[in-house]
């Protein structure tokens, strides 16, 4: 199910994407003016913008690849006549409906997802030509800017490696111009610029943040810090100035030692089950709070309330730890221990949004009372939400 892909893309297809353009080259797509009316416009800008100190935490302005200054909202709407960006980092943090957005393509895409805004100046740049080391989608919500997308000259870069490049190629192999509903893909490592129109722009950044092989090997390294024989030190190199460039037999002998330990681990058939089950771990809810249940000890026990809902972007694990003879669920950084007859009951729930007290007591043979003591642990996670019956 790609429901929030196929809404970004339209008319093309998530499938259509992948295959032609994923990683490979930037594309445009044409959409109508209203498509993306009812996701971030100059209200749900100004709301946040009110909503928090001033200037906000997560806002800077920029001006032609150089930093503005602004300490109040005087100062900043002066640095917007002047022509500067304001610019807003993770505001899928404070905007509801981008929050919904980025979650479900979070969980269609399995990868960690940051949105920022921008809202430009005409005939202004906020940067100059620059690549990003993640892949974006550009949303168009309102106005008109135009766009240039470079090769790239560094295959696959990294935001922490030792070479960046440092100029870009002569002539752009993509030029458009975004109208509101309009969308542009750009892979990592592909240079671009963009130019507000005869007219104020404004458009979400969807950055994907997929994780790479150093990723995994990152992730690795942190698992191997539990194993006593990878906590060995290499041994001391004595000798002269003259024999420096020799490595001692036990330097050899270690490091060959390593080498088959790593051919070991790397071929051990969970290890990339593991890595999935880490990956799953670190989803992180954008609204954490729910009060006033997670203050509550037993809502559902108290017969307050029987329907329930649950977010179609969230992601959760379910597996059989057979060593210890438990159901384990991991989801939104949590890990629960459940007896195996509660695994009917958990796969009906973690592949449903909505369900009431009747659809849970048939899909498992457990009383009412064993289900409520569940769905208590849930509600007061946040994992699930309490609804009424109004």
């Amino acid at each position: 199910m790609t429901q929030t892909l196929s809404y970004l893309l339209d008319p093309m297809t998530p499938s259509e994407f992948c295959e032609a353009h994923y990683r490979k080259k930037a594309v445009y797509v044409q959409g109508f003016s209203e498509k993306f009316n009812d996701l971030f416009d100059f209200n749900s800008l100004n709301n946040v913008l009110n909503g928090a100190p001033i200037p906000h935490p997560t806002m800077k302005l920029a001006l032609n690849g150089k930093a503005v200054v602004a300490n109040d909202a005087a100062g900043i709407v002066k640095g917007c006549r002047d022509g500067a960006t304001i610019i807003i980092e993770e505001i899928h943090q404070y905007d509801s409906k981008v929050a919904t957005l980025a979650s479900s393509l979070s969980k269609e895409l399995m990868e960690p997802v940051q949105v920022n805004t921008y809202f430009s100046q005409p005939d202004k740049q906020a940067f100059n030509t620059h690549y990003d080391t993640h892949d974006v989608f550009i949303v168009q919500t309102f106005g008109r800017k135009k766009w240039r997308v470079f090769e790239d000259t560094i295959r696959n870069p990294l935001f922490n490696q030792k070479i960046h490049g440092r100029s870009h190629p002569e002539t752009p192999y993509l030029e458009c111009t975004l109208n509101a509903g309009d969308l542009l893909y750009i892979p990592r490592g592909h240079w671009h610029d963009a130019t507000a129109d005869i007219e104020q722009s404004l458009h979400l950044t969807i950055g994907i943040y997929s994780r790479t092989r150093i990723s995994f090997l990152s992730w690795l390294v942190d698992e191997l810090r539990d194993d006593e024989r990878w906590r060995e030190t290499f041994p001391f190199e004595l000798g002269d100035a003259d024999s420096y460039n020799e490595l001692s037999l036990s330097t050899v002998h270690q490091f060959t030692q390593m080498k088959e330990l790593l051919i070991a681990k790397m071929s051990e058939p969970s290890l990339l089950h593991d890595y999935r089950k880490f990956c799953v771990a670190q989803d992180r809810v954008n609204r954490p709070f729910s009060f006033p249940f997670p203050l509550l000890e037993t809502p559902v026990t108290d017969g307050k309330y029987i329907k329930f809902s649950r977010s179609y972007s969230q992601r959760a694990m379910l597996e059989r730890n057979m060593d210890e003879g438990v159901l384990e669920v991991i989801v939104l950084g949590k890990l629960f221990r459940f007896s195996f007859s509660a695994e009917k009951l958990l796969r009906f729930i973690f592949t449903s949004t909505i369900f009431d007290k009747q659809q849970l007591l048939n899909s498992s043979e457990l009383s009412w009372r064993d289900i409520s003591m569940i769905l208590d642990q849930f509600v007061r996670e946040g994992i699930i939400e309490a609804m009424s019956d109004g």
